[in-house]
């Protein structure tokens, strides 16, 4: 009984897991969804100890998931759509196990090892569900990694059916390794979700401190301006007498001299609008202002609505990684040219970044490769790799180019708003 009930707690937490995936954390209330998910292992437990009747077992479950998945902020179809899946991947792994590593028959109860080798299936299923078809993970994994964390509960199975097939007889012993195992499995995932929770915030801080980074320059620009405009102002007089001495002079060619003069002190620090999209702008006037003079060739072309539908978060890797290659490739070369183009249409979003570059590019299986040169460092293929991760969580596509010193990287994102 106390494996049972030990092993039951085990299939409530791969519930929990499934139930956070497929529903996220937009619960009503964690108290009362504690509260369900306490009742409902209680209420399974003695029915499945006391009576042990399939028909009563599977009504049982049946309404306890649904009783849980009230306390989530979802519609009925999508509960009723999770119940059913979870149920049938449960019955599944039951039979899988009863037909394969132990005698069943209709009304048998199933050993203890039987059992957790059934909810080492399901944990599986449910971290391949988590891990793969979730496309806005933050941190996708490599092979190297998937293959070790899929690994502890292959690992876990093979020694129950180890244990199993062998036929040792201290019982004892065996419950307590089959437990151990299932700890170890819990305790090995529950590391690699904290572990991913503090990546994910150290991502998050970093991106905060860019942002006020980015936010604090677009101030600086502002009062800069307005600090111009004020001097401009306090010797508007000053200026005025000057402009009509030389037209009385009929110096007019000067005039037009001091008038771009004055305009040009306007514009060297001021704040611009590209778009309706405030953070686009301000990312813009973050990375462009303090080389806006420099470039010979300058062309920006935005055309955005004030939301996008994407992530502001992944926008900024996208932009300040490509706009952070793109201008030090072109201030760096002879032509200084700098394209940049962005449009939202029918809910695909246009990225496209042309630069011009000095030196030669180096390519390594279909991969930008930086380059260390006298003049400093061509970092083509410093950050392309974190937009291409960014576009692939948007179904989107990178493609990257160069031409005759023009470098041009072309970005589609598939948002969600049409």
């Amino acid at each position: 009984m106390i494996a049972y009930l030990l092993l039951n707690l085990f299939w409530v937490y791969i519930l929990y897991r499934f139930n956070t995936y497929f529903f996220g954390c937009s619960f009503t209330n964690k108290k009362r969804l504690t509260a369900s998910y306490i009742l409902f292992y209680l209420l399974n437990s003695c029915v499945h100890i006391i009576f042990h009747h399939p028909i009563l077992n599977m009504l049982t479950s049946l309404v306890g998931f649904f009783i849980i998945s009230v306390n989530y902020a979802a519609g009925i179809m999508k509960r009723l759509l999770s119940i059913a899946f979870f149920y049938v991947v449960s019955m599944l792994c039951d039979i899988a196990t009863a037909v394969t590593v132990s005698k069943y028959y209709p009304g048998k109860r199933l050993t203890a090892e039987a059992t957790a080798i059934t909810y080492l299936m399901l944990f599986i299923i449910e971290i391949i569900i988590e891990r793969i078809f979730d496309l806005r993970k933050v941190q996708k994994l490599n092979y190297s990694h998937w293959s070790a964390l899929i690994g502890v509960p292959i690992s876990s199975i093979a020694i129950i059916c180890v244990i199993i097939m062998e036929g040792f007889p201290n019982k004892r012993i065996n419950l307590i390794i089959i437990l151990l195992l299932l700890l170890i499995n819990i305790f090995i995932f529950y590391l690699y979700d904290s572990i991913q929770n503090v990546y994910l915030k150290d991502l998050r801080h970093e991106y905060m401190e860019k942002q006020l980074e980015a936010y604090t320059q677009q101030m600086d620009v502002m009062v800069k301006s307005q600090d111009k405009i004020n001097a401009l102002r306090h010797d508007l007089k000053h200026h005025i007498n000057i402009i009509a001495a030389l037209i009385k002079e009929k110096q007019f060619q000067d005039v037009n001299l001091y008038i771009k003069r004055m305009e040009t002190a306007l514009e060297e620090t001021a704040y611009h609008r590209y778009s309706a999209n405030h953070v686009i702008d301000s990312i813009l006037n973050y990375m462009l202002s303090d080389a806006q003079t420099d470039f010979k060739n300058l062309s920006i072309d935005i055309q955005l609505p004030s939301e996008l539908g994407i992530d502001y978060f992944d926008i900024s890797i996208i932009l300040g990684n490509l706009l952070a290659n793109a201008v030090h490739a072109s201030l760096n070369s002879k032509e200084k040219y700098l394209r940049l183009q962005m449009k939202l249409e029918k809910g695909i979003l246009f990225i496209s970044v042309e630069n011009s570059f000095e030196h030669e590019l180096r390519i390594q299986n279909g991969n930008y490769i930086s380059t260390k040169t006298a003049h400093g460092s061509e970092k083509h293929g410093i950050g392309l790799s974190n937009v291409k991760n960014v576009t692939e969580k948007y179904n989107g596509k990178v493609t990257i180019s160069h031409k005759n010193h023009v470098f041009t990287v072309n970005v589609i994102l598939y948002t969600e708003i049409i």
